[in-house]
């Protein structure tokens, strides 16, 4: 067999090589989520050609030049001076191998782990590197170059004709019901309303850095109206819909949250972002609510979505548990990786 490893440049290279990559991604999708429809290309290489500005990207492919097939990749990505997370993550490169399912257990992630290094190397910030894989072959790859497991998610979903919709409309009805007994309201938005996004960001910063993150180097980015606007746009420009719901007290002040991404062009399905209550206002049925408030969006609003899909670390107990009585199930679990680059064997 004959194998070559290239250079995958979205915004110069021809569609041909783009769509071999891109088969390589359809075949690690079906592999994930066999049930799920695939992507249209013409969104998918829309997509690939997007550049967030201030990220670095490397992608590598190991093709089969007989098969005329990409059998294996490397993502590779580090911050520069034009991204928010440049000055809490700079130090981090981010690392993503894939090998398909009949080449998992030869050599080929190994091979494009050096060939990653090699490019690190090359930039003087770099002293960790971090990815996440789901595979046990891509995990003992890591494990054998050095790397500590730091943080273990699921990858957990729900089909919506798989709810429990009776007991969602319970949830919803005593969550109405304790809103209007306390005087809480709802509020739903797109772009966050500028006269609450000093108080808004200060709580989502607050319960994202609740979120237990494991030992993982890399940390959120504090969120502040400059990055939340940033990320507005960045996220229109690609097309995409945030949609976030928060709750309000009496006094006015914002109490929780909750956010789906969703993706018109490719429309099955929504990412459940963040959700997540202030501290001194939980144990009063807040997230349930917000939960079903979503849920409720969702089918009144997005009727072409069949699943949501969702992340949770494995000791984040509270949120695990309304998940599953929601209905989530755990599909895959993500491992997260960390080495530094000195201790690399």
């Amino acid at each position: 067999m004959s194998f070559e490893i290239v250079d995958i440049e979205p915004l110069s290279e021809k569609d041909e090589l783009l769509n071999l990559y891109l088969d390589l991604d359809d075949k690690i999708r079906r592999e994930y989520f066999p049930k799920d429809p695939i992507t249209p290309r013409g969104v998918s290489l829309e997509k690939i050609k997007q550049q967030i500005p201030g990220i670095l990207y490397f992608r590598k492919a190991i093709l089969d030049q007989q098969r005329n097939i990409i059998i294996a990749r490397l993502i590779l990505k580090m911050f520069t001076k034009k991204h928010q997370e440049y000055h809490s993550n700079k130090h981090i490169a981010a690392l993503d191998i894939n090998v398909i399912r009949e080449y998992r257990d030869e050599k080929y992630a190994d091979i494009l782990f050096k060939e990653a290094i090699k490019i690190i190397k090359k930039y003087k910030d770099i002293s960790i590197v971090e990815g996440c894989c789901i595979w046990q072959q891509e995990w003992e790859m890591w494990q054998k170059h050095g790397a500590k497991e730091t943080y273990s998610a699921d990858v957990n979903r729900v089909y919506l004709d798989e709810i429990d919709w009776d007991m969602m409309n319970d949830w919803r009805e005593k969550g109405l019901e304790r809103a209007k007994a306390e005087e809480i309201t709802l509020e739903i938005f797109e772009n966050c309303p500028e006269e609450i996004i000093d108080e808004y960001t200060t709580l989502y910063y607050e319960i994202l850095t609740l979120v237990p993150w494991g030992d993982i180097e890399w940390s959120p980015p504090e969120e502040t109206p400059e990055y939340r606007r940033i990320k507005e746009e960045r996220h229109a420009k690609m097309g995409e819909k945030w949609y976030t719901i928060i709750t309000k007290e009496k006094d006015g002040k914002i109490s929780g949250l909750t956010e789906i991404l969703y993706d018109p062009k490719d429309d099955y399905w929504v990412h459940q972002l963040l959700t997540g209550v202030k501290l001194e206002y939980r144990d009063r049925g807040l997230g349930k609510w917000l939960k079903t408030e979503i849920l409720s969006f969702i089918q009144e609003k997005l009727p072409k979505v069949i699943l949501l899909h969702t992340g949770n670390a494995e000791v984040n107990a509270p949120m695990l548990s309304i998940n599953e009585r929601i209905g989530f199930k755990r599909y895959l679990t993500d491992k997260c990786f960390t080495v530094k680059l000195e201790k690399i064997v």
